[in-house]
């Protein structure tokens, strides 16, 4: 690992244990160096960034790095870097626009000096409410501040340069022309997802013929996550430990000897999920719809409160009256693009026995090592085993759409609150 990867390892784990919701898209940003840049830049997939940059970031130990990651994933949140330039406003005025917009969304998150400075306040009151960057840079190309001043409004808010922004459109043309995955969607979907609450909003957005709202209040959402921890172990984790970090060896050593004296610590031990088993109920009474606004629900509670390791083994089984599909994931960004994708395969009657019993065979056969528990996406109406597996079983059953008659007295409950079913759709889930 190199300098730029591990200050900016460091900086990701900071702002993701503040703000997890943000976790997913700051992978898709991946830290690079390049000694050939003056200033990092980032091209929408990349934050480049020359070793000499993040030696004077490291030993100035003002955690500018955080700043400049925020700035970076702003601009790739607001769509900055691969949005044309517009043809009426002065490309200079429109990018200091665009850092603007990005400063300000960095303040919200993680304030730092630039929220007191005087001229970012007086920019903030003269373009704060402005709208999109077009709008600014129109107000400001009549603006004498501006124009006194220009060469310090850009130093003060540009910690980055916009050198590869050309670039990345002209490749993202060729991507989409290609039919391959356009990073553009993937940064408007990460943007929708943040605006709409990065988690805690009430699922009713998604595909499906059942246009219903899975709310869980702070109470239930607690009471969820806490189900979940329940399965949670201790394991040493692949990620760097801040805390762990000594800073003056380090710097003692890149000063006066060329290398460092210790390196930063390359794990740590951390409580987490390891394996995890869900089951979906694709029997008759089943809809696309809801059962994506459960597994939304279910990822959204696992990122926020941290309970994934950074690799995992989790098993998304869908079963009516046998398995129809397994699903082996081992990361949030694959789990991502599981939901985005799915694809709800039944229909039948209901038993939950083959569930189980996969996911016994699966946890013999070593690919869920250590499973604690699983959870169980169902109406409660069908057949259960005679015992108890040796993990614990949690069926996630929506209200007024469940029937616990027949549910033997092992299987842990968890009732996520629904509207009350219309017409004929009562186990529509």
């Amino acid at each position: 690992m190199n300098l730029v990867e591990e200050l900016f390892g460091l900086a990701r784990d900071r702002i993701c244990a503040a703000h997890p919701s943000l976790a997913l898209a700051m992978d898709r940003l991946v830290p690079v160096e390049d000694p050939e840049l003056d200033m990092p830049a980032t091209d929408g997939r990349r934050l480049l960034c020359p070793s000499t940059w993040a030696r004077e970031a490291l030993q100035a130990n003002d955690r500018r790095e955080d700043q400049l990651l925020l700035h970076a994933l702003a601009h790739c949140l607001l769509g900055h870097v691969l949005s044309p330039e517009p043809e009426d406003v002065s490309p200079s005025l429109w990018r200091l626009a665009c850092d603007l917009r990005a400063c300000q969304l960095a303040q919200a998150l993680e304030p730092s000096a630039l929220s007191r400075d005087g001229r970012y306040r007086e920019l903030q009151r003269r373009f704060g409410e402005a709208g999109d960057p077009v709008a600014a840079a129109r107000a400001m190309a009549e603006d004498a501040y501006i124009h006194e001043r220009m060469d310090a409004l850009v130093a003060l808010l540009c910690p980055d340069c916009h050198d590869l922004w050309l670039s990345a459109r002209r490749e993202e043309r060729q991507r989409v022309a290609g039919g391959g995955e356009g990073l553009g969607e993937l940064w408007r979907g990460f943007a929708r997802r943040l605006r709409s609450g990065g988690g805690r909003r009430g699922i009713g957005s998604g595909a499906g013929a059942v246009r219903q709202r899975m709310v869980l209040g702070e109470g239930q959402r607690q009471s969820f996550a806490a189900y979940l921890r329940r399965y949670t172990a201790l394991r040493e984790n692949p990620r760097p430990d801040p805390d762990g970090f000594r800073y003056a060896p380090y710097l003692y050593g890149l000063e006066n000897l060329g290398a460092p004296l210790i390196e930063a610590p390359e794990s740590r031990e951390e409580r987490g999920i390891a394996s995890l088993a869900i089951a979906i109920d694709t029997s008759g009474s089943c809809a696309r719809g809801l059962t994506q606004r459960f597994l939304e629900l279910t990822r959204d509670i696992l990122f926020e409160e941290n309970l994934f390791h950074r690799r995992f083994a989790l098993h998304i089984i869908q079963c009516d009256a046998e398995v129809r599909r397994d699903d082996a994931i081992s990361s949030l960004r694959e789990f991502e693009r599981y939901i985005d994708d799915l694809v709800v395969v039944g229909g039948g009657g209901t038993d939950f026995r083959p569930a189980l019993a996969r996911v016994d065979a699966l946890a013999a056969s070593g690919a869920l090592p250590g499973l604690k528990g699983m959870l169980y996406f169902s109406d409660g109406r069908g057949i259960f085993p005679p015992a108890p597996p040796e993990y614990e079983v949690t069926f996630v059953l929506l209200r007024h759409r469940y029937d616990a008659i027949d549910i033997p007295p092992w299987v842990r409950r968890l009732v996520i609150d629904a509207p009350r079913p219309v017409g004929g759709e009562y186990y529509e889930y």
